[in-house]
């Protein structure tokens, strides 16, 4: 549609943002409340024993802008809960190149991580997630990576079983 067109109501200047905000209810700088203490990744992303499939040192050389560790539940099973390792605000991207993937980020300390290739994120998954809470479920093996201020490092050390 143009807005020269005849018998359109048409405006050029509709700011998309608005119309959601009116529309929906969705403001364009709505963002989690902060409310969550200060966190390091500790603990496992499993409720039950798992093993290292890939180090990450193996994915580093196989791709250093991907580096993770690919881990998975010992006995497999279909939709394992996957645990947050630390506080953090909460972003879920569908369609990456290693599946599912979320990402929680605790700005307190600059501290992510992230769980891709996951099977499904959980329905109660929130703007914010505890350490602990299930934020989706793994059908195989999942990529595990870990960011300290922007720097991406081996989350192996911050493990528990």
């Amino acid at each position: 549609a143009s807005r020269w067109h005849t018998g359109l109501d048409y405006t050029n200047d509709i700011n998309a943002a608005e119309w959601l905000n009116s529309t929906f209810g969705l403001r364009w700088d709505a963002s989690p409340s902060g409310n969550y203490p200060p966190d390091l990744p500790h603990g496992s992303p499993f409720r039950v024993p798992f093993k290292i499939v890939r180090t990450f040192a193996q994915n580093a050389r196989l791709a250093a802008d991907l580096a993770s560790l690919e881990i998975a539940p010992e006995s497999p099973t279909i939709f394992v809960p996957v645990l947050s390792t630390m506080a953090g605000e909460v972003r879920v991207m569908q369609n990456t190149v290693m599946g599912l993937r979320i990402q929680i980020t605790n700005l307190a300390n600059a501290q992510t991580v992230v769980f891709s290739g996951l099977a499904a994120a959980s329905p109660e998954l929130g703007g914010v997630a505890r350490a602990g809470q299930v934020i989706g479920y793994a059908d195989g093996p999942i990529n595990y990576m870990y960011f300290d201020q922007g720097t991406v490092k081996d989350p192996a050390p911050t493990l528990t079983q």
